[in-house]
C-alpha cells in the first residue's frame, strides 16, 4: 500500500521488497512479559511461542530479535497483542492476540506515514502514526518511509508459518478500504 506524491493518490499497490526473516533465541525471546516464570505447574520448563509481523528498516539486524525490539523496526506480537518500537517493552496493547489459524496483516498508509494491522480480515486501527486507542502515538519518520520499509515476520514458534504478498488474494479488502478513504479504485 503506497501512495503520496507523483499522482498515484494516497494508496497504490507494489510488489513487496525482500523479507526479513528472524529466528530468535528462546532465552531472548521469553523476557516479554513473563517476568521470569516460565515454569508450569509441575515445575517443567514452558514454551512461549509467538509470531510478530511489522515492517523494518534495511538496517534492522534479525537475528535474535522480534519486529520492534530495536528503532529500526515496527511490530505487532501474536502472544501479547502488543505493539513494539525501539525495545523488548510493549508500547501498548494494541489488538488481540493471535496464532494457529489466523490471517494477520500489516499495512504502511504511505502519505499519513501510519502503520496498520489487520486480523482475519478486520482492520484494527492504526498502530504507528494514528491516535487513540491502541496506536502508540510514534509517528515515522519521512526520511524512514522515503528510505523504504521492509515486510518482517519475527518466528518463535514451532507451528508452520505461510506468507502471501499478493499471489493470492488478501483476506483484507485493501481497495474497499482505500476506496473508504476516498481513494479511486484505479488509483490502488
Amino acid at each position: 500500500l503506497r501512495g503520496g506524491g507523483g499522482g498515484g493518490g494516497p494508496y497504490q499497490l507494489h510488489a513487496p521488497p525482500p523479507v526479513h526473516r528472524v529466528l530468535p533465541r528462546q532465552r531472548e525471546f521469553n523476557h516479554a512479559n513473563n517476568n521470569n516464570n516460565n515454569l508450569d505447574q509441575q515445575g517443567q520448563q514452558q514454551r512461549h511461542e509467538c509470531v510478530a509481523v511489522g515492517l523494518s528498516t534495511r538496517r534492522f539486524y534479525p537475528s535474535n530479535r522480534m519486529p520492534g525490539w530495536d528503532l529500526e523496526s515496527y511490530g505487532y506480537h501474536g502472544d501479547d497483542g502488543g505493539i513494539f518500537h525501539g525495545q523488548g517493552d510493549m508500547l501498548s496493547r494494541y489488538g488481540p492476540s493471535f496464532g494457529p489459524g489466523d490471517t494477520v496483516g500489516c499495512g504502511l498508509e504511505y502519505s499519513s506515514r501510519r502503520v496498520f494491522f489487520v486480523k482475519n480480515g478486520k482492520f484494527l486501527g492504526y498502530a504507528f502514526g494514528g491516535s487513540g486507542g491502541g496506536s502508540s502515538g510514534v509517528r515515522l519518520s519521512r526520511e524512514v518511509v522515503e528510505e523504504g520499509l521492509y515486510p518482517t515476520v519475527g518466528v518463535d514458534t514451532t507451528c508452520p508459518i505461510f506468507v502471501n504478498f499478493g499471489a493470492s488474494p488478501f483476506q483484507f479488502d485493501l481497495r474497499r478500504f482505500a476506496s473508504s478513504a476516498g481513494v479511486a479504485q484505479e488509483e490502488c
